[in-house]
C-alpha cells in the first residue's frame, strides 16, 4: 500500500480493505491477461521463424546419415555387423559410332 492509502485506512478504522483487495486483483488479472496475449503472440512469431530452420535441419539430419551409412556399409560388411552393399552393376558401354570415309 501507499503511505497514503495506508495513513487513510488507519483513520477511517479499516473500512473498505475488501474493496481494495477487489481492486487490486482486478488489475492482476487485466495484466495477466495482456501479458498472457503478447506471450501467445510472441510464441507464434518464433514458431513461425523455427519452422523452416527445423525442416532444413531434419533434411540435413536424414541426408548426413544416408551418406555416412553409404560409406561406412562395406567396412561393416567386412566386420559382419552389417549388411554387405548392393554391387552396382556395371554401365554398358555403347559401341562406337560407325563413320564413313569420304572419298577425296
Amino acid at each position: 500500500l501507499g503511505r497514503k492509502q495506508a495513513a487513510h485506512l488507519y483513520a477511517n478504522g479499516f473500512e473498505g480493505v475488501s474493496e481494495l483487495r477487489d481492486r487490486a486483483e482486478h488489475v492482476v488479472q487485466v495484466a495477466s491477461k495482456k501479458v498472457n496475449g503478447k506471450v501467445a503472440t510472441l510464441r507464434k512469431q518464433a514458431q513461425a521463424k523455427a519452422a523452416p530452420v527445423r525442416k532444413q535441419i531434419v533434411a540435413l539430419a536424414k541426408e548426413a546419415r544416408a551418406q555416412a551409412q553409404a560409406r561406412l556399409a562395406p567396412v561393416l560388411a567386412r566386420l559382419g555387423a552389417g549388411k554387405a552393399p548392393a554391387k552396382r552393376s556395371a554401365a554398358r558401354k555403347k559401341a562406337p559410332a560407325k563413320r564413313t570415309r569420304k572419298a577425296a
